[in-house]
């Protein structure tokens, strides 16, 4: 347990310096955009913009001073839980993210949980039938899921089974039912991966000694399996659906655009054709400490697979 521990400490210090890096990275990248924000501000109210007002603005937002003041106060700011307001709904960063980001999470998970179910169970079951038709159809369709863009699968999705068939709304919707094509569409990818990975890591590990003195001793095919080979197949696996997680949530900004779900990639996409500076650094820097949790929580179910991981 002390290992254990220790390793959650060591990881947990190594992402601190992450998060300022990545932290600059995003600050840096946000204020290079092309285009005044100040004067997107005022595109509906074309009366009020003249000098005085967009000076006045200017120092308002703090636009005036060094970049490198911007982004020390800025930070200082996030950590004292102000986020600063939206340029474009005058509303606090914060409260606009609260009322979305639950969405953006339950969609994400929902595709992890798809992808992880389905692609592991397609893996397990190639790879103990090997070269059956079974195999031959999965690895296909892990083909051609891995090759379907997110946006292409939406529309498709939309158009078979809400439009054509009926059984799922078009767009918008709270409830089970407008969740289940939004997140197949941006699970289906990470279904495939998970997939091949877990066919191959277990076809690798079915090849390895203790896997035959198992058998030797007369255990079912079953407990084999399930006891012996799985847990150590699992460990590339679990690195990949970390890391594929990451990608979900990025995902959410095609996927909530096509079924108009209301969430953080949809607000993303909002606050960048309006240049709401305050509201995309918030956005983005939620989007960095959900990833840089998500590795931590990765690193630590790694470690508890293979307890090795904690004394290197």
């Amino acid at each position: 347990m002390k290992g254990m521990t220790a390793y959650i400490i060591r990881r947990i210090f190594f992402f601190i310096p992450t998060f300022f890096v990545v932290s600059i990275i995003v600050f840096s990248v946000v204020h290079f955009l092309p285009g005044d924000p100040i004067t997107w501000m005022l595109v509906d109210n074309p009366l009020f913009v003249s000098p005085e007002v967009i000076e006045a603005l200017t120092k308002h937002y703090g636009l005036d001073k060094p970049l490198y003041v911007q982004y020390f106060t800025w930070l200082i700011n996030i950590f004292k839980g102000n986020w600063g307001m939206s340029m474009k709904t005058r509303a606090p960063v914060l409260l606009e993210i609260s009322s979305r980001y639950l969405n953006t999470i339950q969609l994400a998970i929902s595709a992890m949980i798809f992808s992880i179910v389905v692609g592991i169970l397609a893996g397990i079951t190639s790879a103990v039938k090997q070269y059956s038709w079974f195999d031959r159809f999965s690895m296909f369709g892990a083909l051609l899921g891995a090759a379907m863009p997110v946006y292409w699968t939406g529309l498709l999705l939309l158009w078979l089974f809400a439009v054509k068939l009926g059984w799922f709304p078009v767009a918008g919707g709270t409830d089970l039912r407008a969740l289940v094509l939004p997140a197949v569409a941006l699970g289906m990818a990470r279904t495939a991966t998970m997939a091949r990975l877990t066919r191959s890591s277990m076809l690798d590990v079915m090849r390895e000694d203790y896997i035959k003195t198992a058998r030797s001793k007369g255990l079912s095919e079953r407990l084999v399996i399930y006891k012996h080979a799985l847990k150590n197949a699992l460990i590339p696996v679990v690195t990949v659906a970390g890391m594929s997680f990451g990608g979900m949530l990025g995902g959410t900004v095609i996927t909530e655009t096509i079924f108009t779900r209301s969430g953080l990639g949809r607000i993303a996409v909002e606050s960048i054709w309006t240049h709401d500076l305050p509201v995309i650094q918030g956005v983005t820097i939620v989007y960095v400490i959900i990833f840089i949790s998500l590795n931590l929580f990765v690193d630590v179910i790694y470690a508890y697979i293979d307890p090795r991981i904690r004394y290197e």
